[in-house]
């Protein structure tokens, strides 16, 4: 195992800043335990290997302040398991080596964004990457994560409007919708069989912290992993099991490595 600690630049991140008083401390403290395990996977769930010549996993845990970031390295395996110990409180004011002048200083709070790279060597060319885990680490804890080498992700974001007044709503209830659903399929041209669909649906009001979510949409949710292609497809509204609304014009790209693709679409509501 090889562990970095990474500060980043003020111009680049929140948190991390210059100190001009010549005063080292270091208050860091309230250290707990994250036990990781994870397993690399394809699109339907079934385990994947490492991606040849990237046979590193670089684990990142980062405060959600973002001032530092402790890395560690580990061999990449299809599953496995290794244990971080991190500071919860506390600041570290210090100098690095080959800067004698400057004082660095980063602070530490519970709140930590937990991302596995699958990476070269170096781990600095990276070949997939893992959702971030978000968490509060109160105490010692143990997360699960997956890494997806060869799929991708999508976030579906839907704005509701009324079928009477024709004007925007601001929540799934103002027009009774309690659930939404996305079918999806692989595009294919004209001329060409559909491919098999699938679906998946959500509450209506279901949103994801730390994703965005505009100010127009009422609701979020995201797809199961999915094989880096073009896709076509439906969204449609529920109200107690009812269809209400439907768009039929949907269509997104998936890209591989674990990206996120982020999309977002409206539609009118009947009236009840």
């Amino acid at each position: 195992m090889r562990q970095l600690l990474v500060i980043f630049a003020l111009a680049t991140l929140p948190g991390c800043f210059f100190l001009v008083e010549d005063e080292l401390t270091d208050t860091r403290g309230d250290q707990h335990r994250l036990t990781i395990n994870w397993t690399l996977k394809q699109p339907g769930g079934a385990t994947a290997p490492c991606p040849p010549g990237f046979q590193h996993l670089l684990i990142s845990s980062t405060t959600r302040e973002q001032s530092g970031q402790v890395q560690t390295m580990v061999p990449c395996q299809t599953s496995g398991t290794e244990v971080v110990d991190l500071y919860t409180s506390g600041e570290h004011r210090f100098k690095m080596e080959g800067d004698e002048d400057t004082i660095y200083g980063e602070t530490f709070s519970p709140s930590y964004n937990e991302v596995l790279y699958i990476t070269d060597p170096t781990g600095a060319v990276v070949r997939a990457r893992s959702l971030p885990v978000r968490l509060v680490l109160d105490r010692d804890m143990t997360i699960d994560v997956d890494v997806y080498p060869d799929a991708g992700f999508l976030l579906y974001s839907w704005e509701l409007f009324s079928g009477i007044t024709k004007s925007r709503v601001h929540s799934c209830e103002a027009v009774a919708v309690d659930e939404i659903e996305l079918r999806y399929r692989l595009f294919t041209f004209e001329g060409q069989p559909d491919a098999p669909s699938k679906s998946v649906r959500w509450p209506c009001n279901e949103r994801h912290e730390g994703y965005y979510i505009s100010d127009e949409a009422v609701g979020q949710g995201f797809a199961p992993a999915l094989a880096p292609e073009d896709y076509v497809g439906s969204v449609i509204a529920y109200r107690n099991g009812v269809e209400v609304a439907r768009d039929d014009d949907v269509s997104f790209n998936i890209q591989t490595g674990g990206a996120l693709t982020e999309t977002e679409d409206d539609m009118s509501v009947e009236d009840r």
